[in-house]
């Protein structure tokens, strides 16, 4: 089932960076054509027949007699169609941002949920991973009387690394003493024993510097200092 659902990890950290190397993950976006909204704008159309309206007031002929009085009416005219081809080009403005802004909002929600897709795969994948070790470690420290193996290291920024250490009482095997360490050595070599179903002799070098030995199915050899005896003396 490990190599089953790791075929599936490698499976989707694939998917994630085929989407990822998809050109439509980092394109570019282009403005759509949003002209026949703004035409179909009834507003839109009747400021279009207003100015139609007058222009062709301003493009009537006139008779040539006093014609101050339309001069004036048509600079009039003039400014009013000023007005409204500017009030036109701000309302076009607007239509057209106002779309953009929809469009990339849409943009932004599909790319935010498939972004919460591939964290949510991360983090099962780092889950699985983590399940994976502890069974392991749960397994292995079963075999043991008084040694657990840590396989988690915990980093500063919170990540966890694995790493496979003996320890007593939480104290690394590294840093033991003398006597906690020749214990420790004893516990893993009774576990091997147990799992081999055989036994060994096992020498013990400064064998002075421990109160108490743990019990073990080995014949356990203790080598001592002694300043009494010139040669070695074996009991």
């Amino acid at each position: 089932r490990i190599s089953e659902n790791q075929a599936k990890i490698d499976e989707m950290v694939k998917d994630i960076e085929t989407i990822k190397a998809d050109p439509l993950f980092s394109k570019e976006l282009t403005q759509p054509d949003i002209n026949p909204i703004i035409e179909a704008d009834n507003d839109y159309q009747d400021l279009c027949a207003q100015e139609k309206d007058l222009q062709s007031i301003v493009d009537a002929p006139v008779t040539k007699t006093d014609d101050s009085e339309l001069i004036a009416q048509k600079k009039a005219l003039s400014e009013d169609i000023d007005t409204l081809k500017s009030r036109l080009s701000k309302k076009d403005l607007i239509e057209k941002n106002e779309a953009r802004i929809k469009e990339l909002e849409t943009q932004y929600k599909n790319q935010t949920e498939e972004y919460a897709a591939l964290e949510g795969i991360e983090f099962t994948i780092q889950q699985f991973g983590k399940a994976k070790v502890d069974a392991v470690e749960s397994r292995i420290n079963g075999l043991f009387s008084m040694v657990r193996f840590k396989m988690f290291d915990l980093q500063v920024n919170g990540d966890e690394v694995e790493t496979c250490e003996a320890t007593v009482n939480g104290v690394p095997y590294s840093v033991l003493n003398d006597a906690r360490r020749i214990n420790a050595g004893i516990d893993i070599i009774n576990a091997i024993c147990r799992h081999e179903g055989m036994t060994a002799p096992i020498f013990i070098d400064n064998a002075e510097s421990v109160n108490q030995i743990i019990p073990s199915d080995s014949q356990i050899i203790r080598l001592v200092v002694t300043d009494t005896d010139n040669t070695l003396r074996v009991e």
